[in-house]
């Protein structure tokens, strides 16, 4: 079996679709329109379902493949390692349509209060405005005002109380994700913590909460110890002066992230690196940050590496700023990639500071030739 997720996971969008990955490029159907059974046992699920049986990578899942090529991760290698130690000594038939919801990830809402340079108006609120202006300047930035996730309604308190109508499939849930967006500045996220508190499965489920770390708050820190287990994933892509400039300006400082962090009371922190462009020269200080500062239930990952929009991927740089780069992750190609984004980069980088009223060179002085 290639993947199975679209046997154990689902993740419930903004609009009410269900598809089994956010990378997946189609969607089983939509909780406001139909029966959570019935989206489950649609057509479109039945097909993925039936191709993975046949060894086939549905058109579909593509984009994990494709992932896995250029960075060396994915999706589907993420729920090999957090699925199969549920499987074990189990007997889930695969010939069946659908079993157990082992993993739910929700992503209820787009509402964040950062503006990450690696973002989009699909996952912040904020970006919305900066982002149509980008479009107008060029289509090489390929910003997606078109996409239909792009400044959504929310309608996420309508969609909870739909899926939940028949709580059945949920009962031997493991894992639920909490992603945004922000998720601390979604009012629905509580709500989906209660249900599956008052449901009495909480207490077997591991609660992944997904922040950028900027919000403190006191009733979600006592919901989640309602749960099994927490695992706090906050995203960081730099220190200092250059985590505000990869944020979006000086609205919320690297200080104020520390502060949040020693609150963070749960059974585990997990240190989330983007390594994009900005900061593959810089993540030597990060390390020697997390080191420093690491309590014994830390961890930090430097495993996602940006692929979308391209022309942030670290490897659009020229081989002579890798040269000059000692410390290196095993994780990491510290080579140029061939493409002809680099151009873009720079493009991109000059049109974003200017809106931003930010020089790149302030933060990043290692690539002084491609700017002057």
């Amino acid at each position: 079996m290639k993947c199975y997720a679209p046997w154990h996971s689902i993740l419930v969008r903004f609009n009410g679709d269900i598809v089994p990955d956010g990378v997946y490029t189609n969607r089983y159907g939509n909780i406001l329109k139909d029966s959570l059974n019935n989206v489950l046992d649609s057509l479109t699920a039945s097909y993925t379902r039936d191709q993975l049986r046949m060894g086939h990578l549905p058109p579909e899942c593509q984009q994990c493949q494709r992932k896995e090529d250029v960075v060396g991760h994915s999706r589907r290698l993420f729920f090999r390692d957090i699925l199969n130690p549920m499987l074990e000594n189990t007997n889930y038939d695969y010939s069946k349509n659908f079993t157990d919801i082992l993993f739910l990830e929700f992503n209820m809402s787009n509402i964040c209060n950062l503006k990450c340079r690696m973002c989009n108006g699909i996952s912040s609120s904020t970006w919305v405005k900066e982002e149509i202006k980008l479009a107008k300047i060029s289509s090489d930035y390929q910003r997606p005002v078109e996409h239909p996730e792009f400044g959504y309604t929310n309608k996420s308190e309508e969609i909870v109380a739909r899926l939940f109508e028949d709580p059945t499939p949920f009962m031997n849930l493991r894992y639920l994700s909490i992603k945004g967006g922000e998720p601390y500045m979604e009012p629905a996220n509580k709500i989906i913590l209660k249900k599956f508190i008052d449901l009495g499965v909480a207490k077997n489920v591991t609660l992944d909460w997904t922040t950028n770390g900027t919000i403190v708050d006191d009733e979600v820190a006592e919901l989640a110890k309602q749960f099994g287990e927490t695992k706090w994933t906050v995203s960081l892509e730099g220190t200092d002066r250059l985590y505000e400039y990869i944020r979006g300006g000086d609205n919320f400082t690297f200080e104020q992230l520390n502060d949040n962090l020693k609150q963070y009371n749960f059974d585990r922190i997990i240190i989330a690196v983007t390594v994009m462009a900005y900061n593959i020269a810089h993540l030597d200080k990060i390390h020697f940050w997390f080191e420093e500062n690491k309590k014994e239930n830390w961890e930090i990952y430097f495993n996602n590496v940006v692929a979308t929009p391209a022309y942030l991927n670290p490897r659009v740089l020229p081989n002579k700023i890798f040269d000059k780069i000692d410390f290196r992750l095993p994780n990491i190609n510290y080579t140029n990639n061939g493409s002809n984004l680099l151009d873009t980069f720079v493009n991109y980088t000059k049109d974003l500071d200017k809106m931003r009223n930010t020089n790149v060179l302030e933060y990043c002085p290692e690539l002084k030739d491609l700017f002057e």
